[in-house]
Order: structure tokens, then sequence, then C-alpha cells
């Protein structure tokens, strides 16, 4: 199982949060709800009432720059409650489809 990576990392004084995706099977879950997780994700930026900078915003990557120390942290906790669930039940769909029986006998006749 890859869930996306989720970075903080300090630049001078403030701090950048950067989220990317790992490409895998289970991640292209988070494209469904694409408007309500990119719009979530926004509000949520938006909530923390700093000077926080959006520099890229997608449900599979982005970086959001110039943040306090406490304002990433929290960034990077609700990405993770966020983001990780959607993907972890996702693997667990994938993993049962493929061990149904049909689906098993089709890929050792393949």
């Amino acid at each position: 199982l890859k869930l996306p990576k989720i970075n903080k990392t300090k630049i001078a004084s403030k701090y950048r949060v950067d989220w990317d995706s790992q490409g895998t099977e289970a991640e292209k879950v988070l494209f469904e709800s694409y408007d309500l997780l990119t719009g979530y994700i926004e509000g949520y930026i938006d909530a923390l009432q700093s000077d926080a900078k959006i520099i890229c915003l997608a449900v599979n990557t982005g970086t959001v720059d110039s943040l306090t120390n406490e304002s990433a942290e929290k960034l990077v906790v609700m990405l993770e409650q966020l983001l990780y669930p959607r993907v972890k039940h996702r693997f667990e769909q994938i993993k049962k489809f493929n061990n149904l029986p049909h689906v098993k006998l089709k890929r050792e006749t393949d």
C-alpha cells in the first residue's frame, strides 16, 4: 500500500506543505471526489487564517507555501485524515477484487 506523500519543509522563517501521489491504482479514488476534496482543502486553508499561498492545488498533488509551523502541522494532519482513509479503503477493495476466484483464474490463464 502506497499512500500520497505529505511533506512539511521549513523555508526561511515559514513552512511549505507538499503532497504528491505515488501513481497507484488505489489513489485514483481521489479523482472520483475531485471537486469535493479540492474545495475542502481550499476551505481548510482559508480557515487557517494565515498568509498561506496556494501554489498548486489538486487532490493528487499540491503545494501550500508561507505557512506558520502550527498551520503547516494542522494542514498535514488534515490531509492525512482526508486522503489516507479513501486510498486505504480503495486498496482493500482492489485486494478483495483481485482475490475473487474468477479473477484469479483469469490472471493465471492469461
